[in-house]
């Protein structure tokens, strides 16, 4: 039984509140109970409804937003990859430093990548942003774990490494085994 019959049981079987009130009136408090109820219900539904669409809609923003992300990746790759053989090109044809920075540009442009590397020769080897690719031994302790050479740049954007930069990295060995 519901609340709201429960109610109209309660106020037709109060031989009170028949005797004292007339018929019409009566039939009014039951049918202004049932509205409240009715109200109740409906607030309540409309409460639900309104946090579902709020929780689909974040839901739906964060797809949308890794969707993104998904689709221009691959671009992104092949970009990077034109960039590497503009920079072995750079080194023949100057010209061919226009094009390399052009797509840096575009890459920074469209999906916020730029670009790091250049100028961290000597700096600590960090293995969260860097890739070592090569080894060079060294007798002088204070190289151990630094950078020789940048071979590749990185990527980023943000503090998300799209990809790290590759490096030739110094390893010590002392001078006896050298």
């Amino acid at each position: 039984m519901s609340e709201k019959e429960a109610v109209i049981l309660e106020i037709d079987a109060s031989p009170a509140i028949q005797a004292s009130q007339p018929d019409s009136i009566n039939l009014a408090l039951v049918m202004l109970d049932s509205i409240m109820v009715g109200l109740s219900e409906a607030n309540q539904l409309n409460r639900e409804r309104e946090r579902l669409v709020d929780r689909l809609h974040e839901e739906n923003r964060r797809l949308r937003a890794g969707e993104l992300q998904q689709a221009i990746s691959p671009i992104c790759r092949d970009l990077i990859r034109l960039y590497d053989e503009l920079e072995k090109s750079s080194q023949v044809a100057l010209e061919f430093k226009y094009f390399r920075d052009l797509v840096s540009d575009i890459l920074n442009r469209h999906a916020a990548l730029e670009t790091f590397g250049p100028g961290l020769e000597g700096t600590l080897f960090e293995p969260r942003e860097q890739r070592a690719v090569a080894t060079t031994c060294t007798a002088d302790p204070a190289r151990d774990r630094t950078l020789a050479r940048v071979i590749r740049v990185g990527f980023r954007a943000g503090e998300r490494i799209f990809r790290p930069l590759e490096a030739e990295v110094y390893r010590f060995q002392p001078a006896s085994i050298i």
